[in-house]
């Protein structure tokens, strides 16, 4: 099997971390207590105008064929940013629950 390029290790990455963060946007309007962190990555996602694309992600089936498509609008720059600054949120308030 070959070795998997960093790209493709950060694409997966980048999938994946959105994808929980999505989920806590999502728990508050299912009455999830809210905290100051939560709070905050809401308004971080908000900001960038991005809960109905992550909604969207979250909502394709787990079938391989998704799973490559997902994967592969992930290699966008844009959703590193978007990764890297829900991240950055995530380190200054770490106290989601």
């Amino acid at each position: 099997m070959p070795p998997i390029s960093g790209e493709l290790l950060r694409a997966r990455t980048v999938l994946l971390g959105p994808r929980m963060f999505c989920g806590l946007y999502a728990m508050h309007a299912l009455f999830m207590p809210d905290t100051p962190a939560l709070a905050a990555l809401r308004a971080k996602i908000d900001e960038w105008g991005m809960f109905p694309v992550l909604d969207h992600v979250i909502a394709l089936s787990p079938s391989p064929r998704h799973f490559a498509h997902c994967l592969a609008v992930c290699f966008e720059p844009l959703f590193d940013e978007l990764y890297e600054a829900l991240m950055e949120q995530l380190a200054a308030e770490p106290g989601l629950f």
